[in-house]
């Protein structure tokens, strides 16, 4: 596979989330800790968007040297961690992945590096946070670590047409491929990232580091 993307988690939130016109990249975590304050998020166990934003959570206590923030968030405040989506609650705050914002009035915080799961020079910081997960199979649990957040591409062995796969991720790779991809709130990698370079094909070879 070849890794040709990035992104970050930042909490989306509109001018109807309680204390919006006070909120800002300094206190969103003491906002977030103040009563009647709704924070969204899917269920950790059915959605990378669900654990990815409690792993937020956790290093945020870290990164901001807040003991217990994260065991508070999740019991005093347990009712208010729905697992859903801010779509369902506009007066609400949600974690989500990149720095556009999709729905109608949306606003964003950018978060610090060491907290967003950007940085793949931070891959160590991010394992300090872990969840326990339900496994594949009723009764199994598995424990994820915190990890940059990495788009993937690769072609499986028995695609239809190769050749078209191929000249399709000539253009994914291109300029305007990759403009394409920052448009779309994401972060190019660049030189990009691969998995074998014995399994990439010949003719991309020259767009991988």
């Amino acid at each position: 596979y070849v890794i040709f993307a990035s992104t970050q988690m930042t909490l989306r939130y509109t001018k109807e989330s309680r204390y919006a016109d006070q909120i800002n990249s300094e206190n969103w975590y003491e906002i977030l800790q103040r009563e009647g304050v709704t924070l969204w998020h899917p269920s950790a166990d059915g959605d990378p968007g669900g654990y990815r934003a409690l792993m937020v959570l956790q290093l945020a206590e870290r990164y901001y040297g807040i003991a217990g923030f994260y065991e508070r968030m999740m019991m005093s405040r347990s009712r208010e961690m729905k697992r859903s989506t801010m779509q369902e609650s506009r007066s609400g705050y949600s974690f989500g992945y990149g720095t556009r914002t999709i729905q109608d009035g949306a606003r964003l915080i950018l978060l610090p590096n060491k907290i967003n799961l950007s940085s793949r020079d931070m891959e160590d910081y991010y394992r300090q946070a872990s969840l326990t997960i339900q496994g594949n199979k009723p009764g199994e649990s598995m424990i994820l670590q915190g990890e940059p957040i990495l788009f993937g591409v690769t072609i499986p062995r028995n695609a239809a047409n190769q050749e078209l796969a191929i000249e399709w991720l000539h253009f994914l790779f291109s300029d305007i491929g990759m403009k394409i991809v920052e448009e779309a709130g994401l972060t190019a990698v660049k030189p990009l990232l691969f998995s074998d370079p014995d399994k990439i094909p010949p003719m991309l070879r020259s767009y991988v580091k």
